[in-house]
């Protein structure tokens, strides 16, 4: 096993860095930053995941990993602990290491799609990208977590923000410090990953980087927004799952489906799976999606994380149901107004309610 101990860098080098050692087999690098960032996982829309006017303030760069994953805020209290060249899709087996190590520091943590938590609360968050030959995974792990800045760096109700919101969330977020109810630097962290990793792997080479790069590509505008497109138009639908999160937007015009883009933090082998479907479906009558989505996924397999058929197709389906707002009389500009309509159509589950209840807040209520 190689263990790669890298320096305190810009978010970017670490990214070019994740990309340079991408073929390397059996590497686990451990990285941390120079200052604060926002990374986006690869398939996310930063305008959709970020506060980008807060960004701007608080002089936190925005970033974009190569990796998929949740939209994360990182500073020079984060670590994070990088899986490269391992040929196995299963995080369980590839974090079992780093699960020992944190045993041996008495927290007791586990994989949980793409989480690592401890009891209920979150501890950190994995990146992951999965080829042919090899599979990547990073683990971000907070030292000392700065909530505040956790919580108003990323896009989310306002009414969270508030002192009780940043509390209730502080109570669903973990750190090593607060695992341990004790200080505990950087440093100690990374020298207890290193000795509890020489307990759990026969062989290792253990080496110190000193990287960096002027001329990043992945700093350039026109990657961190490549998933960021003009939404007007658009019929929107979020929908989430255990393993992800999808922002799916459709446009219809005369009942056919004239485009579709879906963006996420979703972890998927092959990593053009998504692309694919979208291409499929682009120019299909509105009546047929649901055939067309079970044809398309039945003839191409794919991996993910916690990621199952119905999770695609429903995220799907949750945006093309609302179209049918129209037939009931709905402005076509205002169908985004329906926040959704869960296990059959809007109509259908109309017409099939006994009751209406009318709460204060309408939604599902695994949404935030």
């Amino acid at each position: 096993m190689n263990i790669l101990i890298d320096t305190p860098k810009s978010a970017f080098d670490n990214i070019y860095i994740t990309y340079m050692l991408k073929n390397s087999p059996n590497t686990i690098r451990i990285l941390s930053f120079d200052k604060e960032y926002a990374i986006a996982g690869y398939h996310q829309d930063v305008s959709q995941e970020f506060r980008i006017d807060y960004l701007e303030k608080e002089n936190i760069t925005l970033a974009k990993n190569i990796l998929s994953g949740q939209s994360v805020y990182v500073d020079e209290y984060t670590v994070g602990i990088e899986y490269i060249g391992f040929k196995d899709f299963n995080i369980n087996d590839i974090f079992k290491s780093l699960i020992h190590a944190f045993k041996d520091l008495n927290i007791e943590a586990y994989i949980d799609g793409p989480t690592i938590k401890v009891g209920q609360k979150r501890l950190g968050i994995i990146h992951g990208l999965m080829e042919d030959d090899i599979s990547i995974f990073q683990a971000y792990i907070s030292i000392r977590l700065n909530i505040e800045k956790t919580l108003k760096s990323i896009h989310m109700p306002v009414e969270k923000l508030t002192s009780q919101g940043i509390k209730s969330a502080d109570d669903r977020l973990e750190s090593i410090q607060k695992a341990l109810k004790q200080d505990i630097s950087k440093e100690a962290f990374i020298n207890s990953l290193i000795n509890s990793f020489y307990g759990f792997y026969e062989n290792i080479t253990l080496e110190k980087l000193n990287l960096s790069y002027k001329d990043s590509p992945f700093g350039k505008k026109e990657f961190i927004f490549k998933d960021t497109k003009d939404k007007t138009g658009y019929i929107y639908g979020l929908y989430r799952c255990k393993g992800a999160t999808f922002r799916v937007y459709i446009k219809e015009k005369d009942g056919i489906l004239q485009d579709i883009f879906i963006t996420g933090d979703y972890i998927l082998y092959p990593d053009n799976f998504i692309k694919s479907l979208e291409t499929h479906l682009i120019g299909k009558d509105i009546k047929t999606i649901n055939q067309e989505l079970d044809k398309f996924l039945e003839e191409n397999t794919f991996y993910g994380i916690d990621i199952k058929k119905e999770d695609i197709k429903e995220a799907i389906m949750f945006a093309i149901r609302k179209l049918e707002g129209e037939a009931m009389g709905m402005p076509k500009d205002k169908l985004n107004n329906i926040i959704a309509s869960i296990g059959g159509s809007v109509i259908e589950n109309i017409n099939k309610a006994k009751v209406m209840l009318l709460p204060y807040c309408a939604k599902p209520r695994w949404c935030d």
